[in-house]
């Protein structure tokens, strides 16, 4: 998570319920991303999973939420830990994989 974002995420935790239950477009509200990568982060089971109330409604707890966006902290101080502002992300910093040239006559590697 972006460190602007994560520190949004934080504050906004701050108004996050004590407990109960929040829908997804309330979860969005609190939580810096979109929704699709909300429900890749769910599959991946980095992100809290959802509790079905009916058939049709799924909802995230509040507790399970608040835990998650404090221990995300550490995570966004490790990832950005000794880069200088405007640093670029590690994979920006490693040259492209090379691919092998093609023959143009027939469309075959050489």
């Amino acid at each position: 998570m972006n460190p602007s974002l994560f520190a949004r995420a934080l504050e906004a935790a701050s108004t996050l319920p004590s407990s109960g239950f929040l829908r997804q477009h309330q979860v969005l509200q609190f939580v810096p991303i979109s929704k699709s990568t909300l429900w890749r982060q769910v599959r991946a089971l980095t992100f809290p999973q959802p509790v079905k109330l009916s058939e049709r409604i799924t909802a995230w707890r509040a507790e399970d939420l608040r835990r998650w966006i404090q221990q995300q902290r550490p995570a966004v101080a490790e990832s950005t830990a000794g880069r200088g502002r405007g640093a670029l992300p590690d994979r920006a910093r490693q040259p492209p994989p090379l691919r092998s040239p093609r023959c143009p006559q027939r469309g075959k590697r050489r």
